[in-house]
């Protein structure tokens, strides 16, 4: 512990060994929101095949696991286009080849950084029936830029399938405090300061 909180190791890299991440996010704190979130979607796409869905921080894939894991159990298509992002290509080898490779064909693969305009990033505005946020807009710096950025991609009428932490917890805190990020946008003004909405 004293190596990560003096720098001389990075948690990430820890987390990166023996997939201890993608365990993480596949234990029941975190893969209860993302069954709801995926049973969701399954209505939705059930109502409409032809839906263009954008994941923000898509990371190891676990939230898209269970996602495609309920949409699409034997291999079918249920939207046009899935685009699988993140803010750094560095998983999406491991995605196409290992955790998604059932569905890799219906991937597209896109790095985004949601803290820089994301037009400018090749993002067209009003172009995504629903896009997928889970556990990455608190690790950016403003929550109000970073929600006005998603919602200018949705189209009239699109949704927003947010999934976040609203309560810390020791456990927590001790996994992903030591990540560089995951207090970026902790304790800073949610919608407006006038409305005194904070979270933290």
């Amino acid at each position: 512990m004293r190596h990560i909180l003096t720098g001389e190791i990075d948690a990430l890299n820890l987390f990166l060994e023996d997939n201890l991440l993608w365990r993480v996010y596949h234990a029941d704190t975190c893969a209860r929101p993302n069954r709801y979130l995926a049973d969701y979607l399954k209505i939705l796409t059930t109502q409409r095949r032809n839906l263009r869905i954008l994941e923000i921080g898509a990371g190891t894939g676990g939230t898209t696991r269970h996602l495609f894991d309920t949409c699409s159990p034997n291999g079918e298509v249920f939207c046009s286009e899935y685009v699988y992002t993140d803010i750094s290509p560095g998983f999406f080898e491991t995605a196409r080849t290992s955790t998604l490779k059932e569905w890799a064909d219906m991937l597209t693969f896109q790095t985004l950084d949601l803290e820089k305009d994301l037009i400018k990033q090749g993002f067209g505005e009003n172009s995504f029936d629903f896009i997928v946020a889970a556990n990455v807009v608190h690790a950016t710096r403003s929550l109000n830029s970073s929600l006005s950025s998603l919602r200018r991609l949705l189209k009239p009428g699109g949704q927003l399938g947010l999934v976040e932490v609203t309560k810390v917890t020791p456990f927590l805190n001790m996994t992903f405090g030591s990540i560089d990020g995951w207090w970026a946008g902790m304790c800073t003004p949610l919608l407006t300061p006038s409305l005194g909405l904070y979270t933290c």
